[in-house]
């Protein structure tokens, strides 16, 4: 792995001792979906006593350089390691205005170490950028002294017990979030952490054929049941507005006089003079990018670690909310809990409120929360049309490098790498083999979609 820049004075550059000896393994299997490379490196010190090594994982740019210059295009790899160099530990040093014993942990993992070397200062490296250039270093969640942080199967989905602990963890990231910005008297987290700003919308619409060869997959999944048909074919018509509206890439949704309330099937309660909710998100809420922890006794998770941040932003929170419980919950669990699942949301959101003697978000109340909510579930149909790939047959996992080398290497060019991970992404999406799992999923969300009007 020397050729990843992964050597002995890397590691001992970033863990800050002598490093006796060390090993690499993949950090990650086909099919978690992480556009960077990720090792797992055990690392023994130099005159440890005989035993289990330290374990960390690498994040880091990979080999494929169409991959890297996608990352660099769009900011990706930037604002997770802002936000673990910079917003995590902010909102951390704030929670310390609480007494002790009131304040409560965020979802996330410590960062060891973090770098990036900005473009204009790499030819002074007098050498090829290596990967671990740009870098970022944690503990291994899955060897944690207080036990293992393990993936949820995908294929399994969310029953109660994880969805609740998902919702109010991102209840108190959005909560401690807002009280932070209110109590800093700031108008948006952008002033104070600029990368917050960052092109997901731009990229969505980059995208837009990636999201049509999602729809027609879909729809040749679906050719037989002629309520799902209409429920995509509104979706078609409406998802450029949904990406401009949520993800604030665009305007020609005005031109069309499209709000977040009238593009539902069945138009929403408008509120006059509405102002908008935003907060910071993890902006990727779907099971692969969490890690829970189980009592060992019982076997339910008692916590959760949010991970893969590359397009936190600040935005409405009911993103995070409506794509967590649409991808990731198993099929009777909105349908059965989603009342007792918002509750836990809207209480621990007013009661963190509280805490810091901060007002929640402007109209704050259960009608306007479960308001703002029900037109936010067009969310979940946008994310659904994904459902096929996150839950891709593991014999049809392709390695991301390997596949970017091949379309490097056929006349593509004169194609920018944008381009090319689109081409990517949609090649994929035109797949017609999906596991098991996915007809039953997808089916749950669009017909309680249908049910309530939204598609």
């Amino acid at each position: 792995m020397e050729h990843m820049g992964l050597g002995k004075e890397y590691l001992e550059n970033a863990l800050g001792y002598s490093v006796d000896k060390f090993e690499l393994t993949a950090g990650s299997n086909l099919g978690d979906g992480y556009t960077c490379a990720l090792l797992r490196v055990d690392v023994w010190k130099v005159y440890d006593e005989p035993g289990d090594p330290i374990s960390i994982i690498v994040k880091c740019y990979p080999l494929n350089e169409s991959r890297q210059e996608f990352l660099e295009s769009w900011n990706i790899f930037k604002v997770e390691l802002g936000m673990y160099e910079r917003v995590i530990p902010a909102l951390t040093k704030f929670l310390e205005i609480l007494p002790e014993s009131e304040r409560m942990p965020l979802p996330f993992a410590p960062m060891i170490f973090g770098q990036y070397i900005k473009p204009e200062d790499r030819l002074s490296l007098g050498r090829p950028l290596k990967p671990s250039d740009n870098s970022i270093v944690m503990p291994d969640l899955r060897k944690m002294p207080k036990g293992p942080f393990i993936l949820r199967d995908r294929f399994l989905g969310f029953d109660l017990d994880h969805c609740m602990l998902v919702i109010e963890n991102q209840a108190r990231l959005h909560a401690i979030a807002w009280a932070y910005k209110s109590k800093r008297g700031h108008d948006s987290l952008h002033e104070e952490f600029p990368f917050l700003d960052n092109k997901f919308g731009e990229l969505l619409k980059a995208f837009s054929s990636y999201t049509e060869a999602n729809i027609r997959t879909n729809e040749a999944l679906f050719h037989d049941r002629p309520e799902i048909l209409g429920a995509l074919e509104h979706l078609k018509s409406i998802y450029a507005s949904v990406e401009e509206l949520y993800y604030e890439c665009g305007v020609n949704h005005k031109e069309k006089g499209h709000t977040k309330d009238n593009i539902l099937k069945v138009p929403g309660e408008i509120v006059q003079d509405e102002v908008p909710w935003r907060t910071l998100l993890h902006g990727d809420c779907w099971s692969n990018n969490m890690m829970f922890r189980y009592d060992e006794e019982t076997g339910r998770p008692v916590q959760v670690i949010f991970i893969d941040l590359q397009i936190s932003r600040e935005s409405d929170p009911m993103i995070d909310i409506s794509y967590a419980l649409f991808t990731s919950a198993q099929l009777d669990v909105r349908r059965k809990h989603l009342k007792s699942m918002l509750h836990v949301y809207f209480d621990t959101f007013t009661e963190i409120c509280d805490k810091f003697s901060v007002e929640p978000f402007p109209g704050w109340s259960w009608k306007e929360f479960n308001r703002r909510f029900h037109r936010a579930q067009v969310i979940g149909g946008y994310m659904a049309l994904d459902l096929h790939i996150m839950l891709k047959c593991t014999d049809e996992m392709e390695n991301l490098d390997d596949t970017m080398a091949k379309l490097d290497t056929k006349g593509e060019d004169e194609t920018d790498n944008t381009q090319k991970v689109v081409n990517f992404f949609t090649q994929i999406a035109n797949t017609k083999k999906v596991h098991p799992a996915f007809l039953p999923r997808f089916s749950a969300v669009f017909e309680e979609l249908i049910e309530d009007g939204i598609l």
